[in-house]
């Protein structure tokens, strides 16, 4: 697609310029907005507890301006996702961003925003790489985060399976035509390539040499990972059942006379489920399940 596929028809250069210009000034606002309280000053005190760690004044810093960097690019990572949904839309003449699928935009720019912080982080210590041992994604998450995003995912494509082979009866749609199979096909295919891609990140930020630092600075290192992967495990699972939430709603409305208000408050179930998913598995404290005093360096 085109770049003039995206802009109302007539516009000129300097409409457009300004279009963009003024899009930049408010996603900068709202990012600032959201993102003002990564400079508190018990941010990194606060997060390194939640990971069983105390800090000192040679990982204070590195703590800090993990916490301050993450922050920020979290936030950015979501608005980038809600505008980049909106011109996905406007580019294909779909309706991607709209209900669960907005939250889907945002939360998938989010955990980007996440894994993109933990890679641009700058660790303190000598040029090289400590073998520590054992390396696993159940030692920096619970191992039923773990799984989530596969269970997740699993859920979506069972919900477009029985849509396809039981799709709705067009002539007795209760609120709007069915959506064709393809939406839903589509819609797997998506929860797929991203429960794909969490894994990939998740299996990155484990196996990423660290340098050689000092004992406790090794441990603000991993939980840094482990703060990442939480991030990484949670919003892709929330991103993932919000698309499972957009296929059952399609596939509600589309249905008459649902018993016990089931159209209503069946789409709840995964709204919950993706805050839970997001809000608390993103940010569940956790000490990492592996010792630094079995490491080897190397």
């Amino acid at each position: 697609w085109r770049i003039v596929d995206i802009i109302e028809p007539g516009w000129s250069i300097r409409d457009l310029a300004l279009a963009v210009m003024f899009g930049l000034v408010y996603a900068t606002i709202v990012v600032g907005i959201f993102s003002r309280g990564v400079h508190r000053a018990d941010l990194a005190p606060t997060w390194a507890r939640s990971h069983g760690i105390l800090l000192s004044d040679r990982t204070r810093p590195f703590a800090r301006w993990y916490c301050q960097l993450t922050g920020v690019l979290r936030v950015t990572g979501g608005v980038s996702g809600l505008v980049l949904g909106a011109m996905f839309d406007r580019a294909f003449g779909i309706n991607s961003s709209a209900g669960f699928g907005f939250w889907a935009w945002v939360i998938t720019g989010w955990l980007l925003g996440a894994a993109w912080a933990e890679r641009r982080l700058q660790r303190p210590g000598e040029v090289g790489a400590a073998s520590l041992v054992p390396r696993r994604t159940t030692d920096y998450i619970p191992r039923g985060l773990a799984f989530a995003p596969m269970v997740a995912t699993a859920t979506t494509v069972l919900v477009a399976a029985v849509a396809l082979v039981r799709p709705a009866n067009p002539s007795r749609a209760a609120l709007r035509p069915p959506s064709t199979g393809l939406t839903f096909f589509i819609a797997a295919v998506v929860a797929i390539a991203l429960c794909a891609l969490v894994v990939l990140l998740r299996r990155s930020v484990v196996n990423r040499p660290q340098p050689l630092m000092e004992p406790e600075l090794l441990a603000v290192d991993d939980a840094v990972r482990s703060s990442t992967i939480h991030h990484l495990s949670g919003a892709g699972t929330a991103a993932i059942v919000c698309i499972s939430g957009y296929l059952i709603s399609l596939q509600t409305e589309a249905v008459p006379r649902l018993p016990f208000g089931l159209r209503g408050w069946l789409p709840l179930v995964p709204l919950v489920a993706a805050l839970i998913s997001w809000r608390y598995w993103s940010f569940r404290p956790w000490r990492v399940g592996r010792s630094l005093a079995g490491s080897n360096v190397s």
